[in-house]
């Protein structure tokens, strides 16, 4: 009988909890949607953010890193940066860049979406889906050392 009635009652929660209207998103987004880019705002100030972006300034391959968080904290020069960076990225073949280009640059195009023409966000989600289908058909098998290498 209790069982019953706590499976009752976490119906009756399920259903409350989604029978609000859904609203549909801003901005289609990769990554980062647009309360997580307000709340890198928002945590700026705070010391444990500023420490690591001033790590991440120094680190050797944490420039891209660097880079996107200061355009989502609103730098305009850093900005421009990951809008070229985007846009450089556009009609590259898969295999041709690092790996790590394609989170990065899901990331860029969530801080710079509403700086892109209708063409290039289509290219550019054209461009996106042909290497994730790469990723997504790699038969490759990777050992600890050979993942760094692989474009």
């Amino acid at each position: 009988m209790i069982r019953q009635m706590i499976l009752v009652a976490a119906l009756v929660l399920c259903v409350s909890a989604f029978s609000g209207e859904l609203k549909p998103a801003s901005r289609p987004f990769l990554i980062w949607n647009q309360s997580d880019l307000d709340l890198i705002r928002v945590r700026q100030s705070e010391t444990w953010m500023q420490d690591s972006m001033k790590r991440a300034a120094n680190e050797r391959n944490g420039g891209e890193f660097f880079q996107l968080f200061q355009a989502a904290l609103g730098d305009e020069k850093a900005k421009n940066w990951v809008k070229g960076y985007v846009i450089g990225f556009i009609g590259t073949k898969p295999d041709s860049r690092p790996w790590s280009d394609n989170w990065l640059v899901a990331i860029g195009v969530d801080i710079v979406y509403h700086e892109l023409t209708d063409q290039q966000k289509s290219d550019f989600y054209t461009t996106y889906q042909e290497h994730l289908e790469r990723e997504n058909n790699d038969t490759k098998v990777y050992t600890k050392d050979s993942w760094r290498i692989h474009w």
